[in-house]
């Protein structure tokens, strides 16, 4: 004798087949409802920095700055980059100030002007670079300093005391900023 089987079995076997060929696509975090507010407030990657310097996030993922140091003569290199650190940012700004506030955690307070640098290789001129360069005499054999970038203009956004350690950079520290400190915008 032949079974028959009632339509809400087959409705039932087929929706079951239906979720597991088309139901998660493993494109989502199942685990996001358990994230605390400050995970939950983590801005999803960090980068590598493309030159081997400290990254210095501006805005959320807008801009980076990547800062070099040559101990040997106290030189610091900055790279405006985008925001995922791939391509180079040209300013129209001939300097950028950094404001010094400590040396291999030694509290020393100092302006350091960074001055725009021109490059036959990239066609960069003074008021259409990407990148700046400067020197002191602080930082010659300096494991470590602490500054802010007093301020920035990338793309119409402007920058202000953006703080951050060399050479750790400011990229994993943005929960540790009030969002109120600078004048551009998060969209959260």
């Amino acid at each position: 004798m032949k079974k028959k089987y009632s339509f809400l079995s087959i409705l039932i076997a087929f929706t079951i087949a239906c979720f597991f060929l088309f139901g998660c696509d493993h494109k989502h975090d199942h685990k996001q409802k358990g994230k605390s507010p400050a995970e939950k407030h983590d801005h999803g990657h960090h980068h590598t920095a493309k030159y081997g310097g400290a990254l210095v996030a501006l805005g959320d993922h807008f801009a980076h700055g990547e800062i070099l140091l040559d101990k040997s003569n106290g030189k610091v290199t900055f790279y405006v980059l985008d925001g995922e650190v791939e391509k180079s940012i040209r300013l129209e700004q001939k300097e950028i100030t950094l404001l010094v506030s400590s040396v291999n955690d030694k509290e020393i307070a100092f302006s350091l002007n960074l001055e725009a640098v021109e490059s036959e290789l990239t066609g960069e001129k003074i008021g259409d670079t990407s990148q700046f360069e400067g020197s002191s005499p602080e930082l010659i054999n300096a494991k470590m300093f602490e500054a802010q970038i007093k301020s920035i203009l990338i793309k119409g956004s402007s920058f202000a005391e953006v703080h951050f350690h060399f050479p750790k950079g400011n990229e994993g520290d943005h929960d540790d900023h009030d969002h109120d400190d600078h004048d551009h915008n998060h969209d959260h």
